[in-house]
């Protein structure tokens, strides 16, 4: 599926189908996973409770979360800014971890038992203790590294602060406000009523992922959203229409570093991308998608697939020259 949303016209298609067995085709409107689009929305929160005096973004995590950070290597050192920014060096449990346990996640493509396993928010940075090793030190120049765990720990210091589960926080802080009717931020095997389509791992499809738990990404992926509601939120962001302060959304964007591709900078749980677009990709165990925004122009570009493994998840980087052949973004600075 792919929506190319312009302050003039809309563009929404979709190839391919939904299923198959049965041949369905693919629609437009068909809800998907997010994946880690949903860190957007983690750290839009984390904004705002920052901007309401709760908490700072320097805030080391022994302020909040006392007792796991006297268990992460490194614990007392990492703030809240590095986990947002993936700069705490914090293993992440979604990998292969160093001593030969098969990470969260990526366990699961070798044993599909693992697929549909639920976890809470603590067994799941618990992983990353027991079994991983730190990246590098908390904040060492130049060094990024893409971490889960940092995105979990915020989710769980969001509800300790909020009083709410992660998911009636989102409802109220950003899908209500922002219109989004079809999203919600799920923490179990989807349901049939949902909607979704199948999922699948990869070509030749064999490897059907329509089960993953998906408590197994929680804060730092668990979203369900539609390509309407997630081209909403990303105006909504990047207008500042989520914040008190019009000048939130611009400390969110630079409150980090340089990173790694497919970002060049990567702020509080958003990054640019090559020609100036502003958003994330996501990934779960069966979709890929792409999500961003060009703010000068208000282009807005949503690509996603219900396989885990496609072209989808740099959408941007190939839509992006396309858009400025048809002149509707800027040259690039």
């Amino acid at each position: 599926v792919l929506m190319v949303k312009t302050p003039q016209w809309t563009y929404l298609n979709s190839k391919g189908v939904s299923d198959i067995e049965s041949k369905a085709p693919l629609r437009c409107d068909t809800p998907f996973e997010i994946g880690s689009n949903t860190k957007m929305m983690t750290a839009t929160v984390l904004m705002q409770l920052a901007e309401e005096g709760r908490l700072s973004l320097d805030d080391p995590l022994s302020r909040h979360l006392p007792d796991l950070a006297a268990q992460i290597p490194h614990g007392e050192k990492i703030t809240l800014r590095q986990l947002a920014s993936h700069t705490s060096g914090i293993f992440s449990y979604t990998d292969n971890a160093t001593d030969g346990t098969p990470g969260i996640m990526e366990g699961a493509l070798g044993d599909a038992s693992m697929l549909k396993k639920g976890y809470t928010p603590t067994q799941l940075v618990k992983f990353a203790i027991d079994h991983g090793t730190p990246t590098f030190e908390p904040g060492e120049s130049g060094k990024w590294a893409y971490s889960n765990t940092g995105f979990v720990l915020l989710g769980m210091i969001i509800e300790k602060l909020d009083g709410e589960p992660l998911g009636k926080i989102f409802e109220r802080r950003i899908f209500k406000p922002a219109g989004m009717q079809d999203t919600q931020l799920w923490n179990g095997v989807p349901e049939a009523e949902f909607g979704l389509p199948k999922a699948y791992y990869k070509a030749p499809y064999a490897f059907e992922t329509s089960e993953w738990n998906m408590s197994q990404g929680w804060a730092a992926g668990a979203v369900i959203s539609t390509p309407d509601d997630m081209a909403r939120f990303m105006r909504f962001l990047t207008e500042g229409r989520l914040f008190e302060n019009a000048d939130t959304f611009e400390a969110m964007v630079n409150g980090g570093g340089p990173a790694d591709n497919p970002f060049l900078t990567y702020g509080i749980g958003i990054g640019e991308k090559s020609g100036g677009g502003l958003g994330h990709g996501g990934q779960t165990l069966g979709f890929q998608s792409d999500i961003g925004i060009f703010p000068e122009e208000d282009v807005v570009v949503i690509v996603w697939t219900n396989t885990a493994n496609s072209l989808a998840g740099v959408g941007l980087q190939f839509i992006e020259p396309i858009l400025r052949d048809l002149e509707l973004l800027h040259t690039a600075k």
